[in-house]
């Protein structure tokens, strides 16, 4: 997962740490990999993995299944989420 590292003093979260991204939806652990090309506030978690490929929680599971009248697909791209340390 990166996340702007403009914003990781307000949530105490450092290079490497597992945290737990979630919404009212679903939750998935990661490992938080800070990025000054973010802006403060935008995580990204990569597309192309499969949920077997995390042993806590499924990224997918954070998503709507609502379909997109001009692309007849999902928006994956547009999701609001929390982060918080997952350690402890």
């Amino acid at each position: 997962m990166k996340y702007a590292e403009s914003s990781r003093h307000r949530r105490a979260i450092a290079y490497d740490q597992r945290v737990r991204v979630y919404n009212k939806r679903g939750s998935v652990c990661l490992k938080a990999r800070l990025s000054a090309d973010l802006k403060p506030g935008v995580v990204v978690i990569a597309e192309g993995s499969w949920v077997k490929d995390f042993p806590e929680g499924d990224p997918y599971s954070l998503t709507h299944e609502l379909v997109s009248p001009t692309s007849e697909n999902y928006a994956f791209f547009d999701t609001l989420v929390e982060i918080e340390a997952a350690d402890g």
